[in-house]
């Protein structure tokens, strides 16, 4: 299974879900679905499940050169 980057998914992986627009613990992943599928902790009272394609992981997100937004 990997991220939208191509990055490897693994379980306790801190990830950014964009298209849910939530971030949180990656487990529970389901590497036999055709979609990647795992949960995602977050601080909701349920775990949604999400498109591990959808996501990026923690680091590759602090590690990318994201220039400052001046309003």
């Amino acid at each position: 299974m990997h991220y939208k980057n191509g990055r490897e998914a693994k379980q306790g992986d801190v990830v950014v879900n964009f298209a849910q627009k939530q971030f949180g613990l990656l487990h529970s992943v389901n590497a036999q679905s055709d979609t990647c599928n795992g949960r995602l902790a977050t601080v909701s009272p349920n775990d949604p499940w999400v498109n591990i394609k959808d996501c990026l992981h923690i680091d590759d997100i602090a590690a990318a050169d994201i220039p400052n937004v001046k309003e």
